[in-house]
C-alpha cells in the first residue's frame, strides 16, 4: 500500500499523505484547487502585457482516489459490525434448531405413549371376549343328546295298576326297538323345553306338584272362619 502512494505522490507531487493511522488506511489530504494558475511570459512579444494561461490539473483522478481510500477506510470500520450480526443469526439458528429438536422427542414420546395405550385395550377387549364364550359355551345345552346317552338313559317309573312286564331287548323286533328310541327322544325333548335360560341362570319350571294339602284340611279352616264368634246371629 505504502509503495501505491508513493507512486501516486510522484506524480501528483501537491498530495500529501498521513500514513499516521494503520487501522483505517491511509489518508489523502485533498488540498489541491481544482484549477492552478500558472504564468508564462512571452519574451517575443513586445508589450509589457503578461499573458496568464489557465491550466486544468489532475482533480478527476484525485477525486477517484479520494473515493477509494474512503471506501477502505469504511469498510475496516464496517468489519465488526458485520461480524457481530452474523454471530447473532448463528446463535439464532442454533436456538431454532435445539428448539426443533425437542419438540421431535416430544412428539415421539406422546407417539409411544399413544401406542401402548391402544395395545393395552385391545388386550383388555380380548380377553373379554374369550370370557363370554367361555360362559355361552358352559350356558348352551343341545338340543338333541348323543345316542349313546340316550341308550343309558331310564326314564321316571310311572305307577299301573297291572303289573309291568320286563321287555328284554334281545327279545324286541327292530321295529320296536326304534320305535322305544323315538319315545326316548321325545322324552328328552320335552325335558329340555322344561329348562329356560333366565339371564345367566338356568330355570326348571316344575309342572307337577308332589305335595297337596288335604281337601278336608282345607274344609274344616274355611267352616272355622264361617262359624267364628265375631259374627251376630239371630
Amino acid at each position: 500500500m505504502e509503495i501505491f502512494f508513493s507512486f501516486v505522490y510522484l506524480f501528483f507531487p501537491f498530495t500529501s499523505l498521513d500514513f499516521s493511522n494503520h487501522l483505517v488506511g491511509p489518508k489523502i489530504d485533498m488540498r489541491l484547487r481544482d484549477r492552478e494558475i500558472i504564468q508564462h511570459k512571452n519574451f517575443d512579444d513586445a508589450s509589457d502585457s503578461d499573458d496568464i494561461m489557465e491550466v486544468e490539473g489532475p482533480t478527476e483522478e484525485l477525486k477517484k482516489l479520494q473515493e477509494l481510500v474512503d471506501m477502505e477506510g469504511s469498510s475496516g470500520d464496517e468489519a465488526p459490525q458485520e461480524e457481530s450480526t452474523s454471530s447473532a443469526k448463528e446463535v439464532e439458528k442454533l436456538k431454532v434448531q435445539r428448539e426443533e429438536k425437542a419438540l421431535e422427542v416430544e412428539h415421539k414420546k406422546e407417539k409411544e405413549r399413544r401406542r401402548k395405550t391402544e395395545r393395552k385395550f385391545k388386550e383388555q377387549k380380548r380377553a373379554k371376549q374369550l370370557r363370554q364364550e367361555e360362559q355361552e359355551q358352559e350356558q348352551q345345552i343341545p338340543n338333541e343328546l348323543p345316542v349313546e346317552l340316550l341308550e343309558d338313559y331310564k326314564p321316571k317309573e310311572k305307577k299301573a295298576t297291572s303289573k309291568g312286564r320286563k321287555i328284554k331287548f334281545e327279545e324286541v323286533s327292530t321295529e320296536d326297538a326304534k320305535i322305544i328310541r323315538m319315545e326316548k327322544l321325545k322324552e328328552v325333548r320335552n325335558m329340555n323345553k322344561e329348562m329356560e335360560e333366565k339371564g345367566p341362570v338356568m330355570v326348571k319350571i316344575i309342572r307337577e306338584r308332589k305335595y297337596s294339602v288335604p281337601v278336608s284340611e282345607i274344609s274344616s279352616k274355611r267352616d272355622k272362619w264361617l262359624q267364628r264368634r265375631s259374627i251376630m246371629r239371630r
